[in-house]
């Protein structure tokens, strides 16, 4: 196992040289990105890296959206509809994202490609085959992912949308994914609604979904755990009780890391004077378990322009030292660690399995490419326009 480390360790100063970035020219790391939208569309890596350079973002942890939306004719006509609250189509897992985001990858020459910590999303956590999933798409892809997610357990007006079974906080096929994360070295970067729709504004209990979602956390220990959007959502609000519960997990849990992220979010957390200040405080105190992110979808130029500073009230009552862990150390410490892992992982298990595979050599941009493609598998000539992801 030291021998895998080492090997990783020395792979990893080749993508992640200390000298490569200037800390003065970036102030964020982005820890929630999608790249693509429900309906499987977005900018590429490379137009959306200008997009990271004009904002003072280093790196960002990728991902697509697990889910497609369904084109039903007879009840939406010849308008294909590209969003969920637009229709009342169904929901459905989309596995070949996954290939999306690691053919964009691939494609960005090796100095681009540092940036990017890509995340396996195209999976129904409900399903036991869910791992087997996750499994392959790293065999096709070795050196590549860092993590899976963003997936959802509990959604407000996303879950009852899905078609299949739905997902759970006790599931056995949730379990399963935990353990293989942990044993892989894979960040999980999970949505979880904390509380029911429209309840927490008035609710003086504990959030509906907490006790289940605290056992699971408790249950995994060894799985490096990032809780998006602490359990807020649209229309999921705090209830009083929503400090008690994040501390709750912040000082049982040391596994588990919470993000910053989504404009819906951004509207509660900096509504006034005196909410800002209690979400500085709770940053002050733990400032090594919260990640900045956007969760941006499909950014757009100057949508990602907005969502970068849409946590400025907040980020103004901080101390700097704080700011800086918040806003880009603790992502670099939570990612560098997993990649390390993922990369000696793989050396142990993929060379047994693809004797082929070699790793990339220092002066040698497209050798990862040229081994994947030596265990043949075939990927469309990426797209030529610079704004959208190659289908």
């Amino acid at each position: 196992m030291k021998k895998n480390l080492l090997n990783a360790a020395l792979l990893l100063a080749l993508f992640f040289p200390l000298a490569s970035f200037s800390a003065e020219k970036y102030e964020f790391n982005d820890s929630h990105i999608h790249l693509t939208n429900y309906i499987q569309t977005g900018p590429s890596l490379k137009y959306f890296l200008n997009r990271m350079n004009k904002n003072g973002v280093k790196r960002s942890a990728i991902c697509g959206l697990p889910l497609q939306l369904e084109w039903n004719v007879d009840m939406d006509g010849d308008k294909q509809p590209s969003y969920y609250l637009d229709t009342n189509a169904k929901l459905y897992y989309y596995s070949a994202v996954d290939s999306i985001i690691a053919r964009e990858y691939l494609a960005l020459p090796r100095k681009d490609q540092k940036r990017f910590d890509p995340m396996i999303c195209g999976f129904n956590p409900a399903d036991a085959n869910s791992v087997n999933h996750i499994k392959q798409i790293i065999s096709m892809y070795p050196g590549v992912f860092s993590g899976i997610g963003e997936f959802s357990i509990y959604k407000e007006n996303v879950s009852g949308k899905i078609a299949g079974n739905s997902a759970t906080l006790s599931s056995p096929a949730l379990g399963r994914l935990f353990k293989l994360a942990a044993e892989i070295g894979l960040v999980v970067t999970i949505h979880c609604d904390i509380d029911s729709p429209n309840e927490g504004k008035t609710a003086q209990r504990m959030p509906r979904y907490f006790t289940a979602m605290y056992k699971l956390l408790k249950k995994y220990p060894d799985t490096t755990v990032i809780w998006a959007h602490t359990g807020l959502g649209r229309n999921v609000y705090p209830t009083s009780h929503h400090f008690e519960c994040l501390k709750m997990i912040l000082d049982n849990c040391p596994n588990v890391m919470f993000d910053i992220s989504w404009d819906e979010v951004a509207e509660k957390v900096t509504r006034d004077e005196q909410t800002i200040n209690k979400w500085a405080q709770l940053l002050k105190d733990y400032p090594d378990r919260f990640l900045f992110g956007t969760d941006s979808v499909a950014p757009s130029s100057n949508k990602y322009s907005r969502e970068i500073h849409m946590y400025d009230k907040l980020w103004n009552v901080l101390p700097k030292n704080v700011q800086v862990q918040v806003k880009f150390q603790n992502y670099e410490r939570v990612f560098n660690q997993a990649n390390l892992r993922v990369r000696a992982w793989e050396q142990k298990h993929l060379a047994n399995l693809s004797p082929k595979i070699n790793w990339p050599h220092q002066n040698d941009d497209s050798s990862l490419k040229k081994q994947v493609y030596s265990e043949k598998i075939k990927f469309a000539k990426p797209d030529s326009s610079e704004n959208k992801v190659s289908l």
